[in-house]
């Protein structure tokens, strides 16, 4: 009996190790490690109002695949509510996977600020950060080039993306 890392052919004792090939990759969770507490210009990103009393952000994502129009937008149905430095990472699993069209779709991953208008039930959100990642395999057959996961990281941001690669 011998053991194999998981998707490959070869037990790792010698030569090169065959990953075989991926359709298709879901994103299947996100982990926010680290963001700025206040926006660029150095304000807190929420007004503390009658509605939000802390001030601080109540963070939520969107994704959408900008090269098919065939996968919806995804927006996360909730907000994390006043997120502090104490409050990272925030993990959040998605109960249906992201599908990403193929390999080397652009991905647009974004980070909003939720706001509610005090005078209305009208929602009025704000733009914290966007990326766009391309999502592709890697070129090596002795290093695995489906990676589980991708770190988003800049403008004081870290954010990580963690997939599924379809068979």
């Amino acid at each position: 009996m011998f053991s194999c890392q998981k998707d490959y052919n070869d037990p790792g004792t010698t030569g090169p190790q065959y990953y075989g090939s991926r359709s298709g990759v879901e994103v299947r969770s996100i982990i926010l490690a680290q963001m700025p507490l206040t926006d660029p210009s150095g304000q807190p990103w929420d007004v503390a109002d009658t509605i939000d009393t802390l001030g601080l952000p109540d963070v939520f994502y969107r994704m959408s695949d900008l090269d098919s129009t065939d996968y919806p937008v995804f927006a996360q149905p909730f907000h994390f509510e006043n997120l502090n430095a104490d409050s990272l990472p925030v993990p959040y699993f998605l109960t249906t996977p992201y599908k990403v069209r193929a390999f080397g779709s652009n991905l647009k991953f974004d980070i909003y600020d939720f706001e509610k208008s005090s005078d209305s039930s009208y929602v009025d959100s704000t733009l914290m950060k966007s990326f766009i990642v391309t999502i592709a395999p890697g070129d090596s057959l002795v290093e695995n080039p489906y990676p589980d996961s991708l770190l988003l990281n800049e403008d004081g941001y870290a954010v990580f993306l963690f997939f599924n690669w379809l068979k």
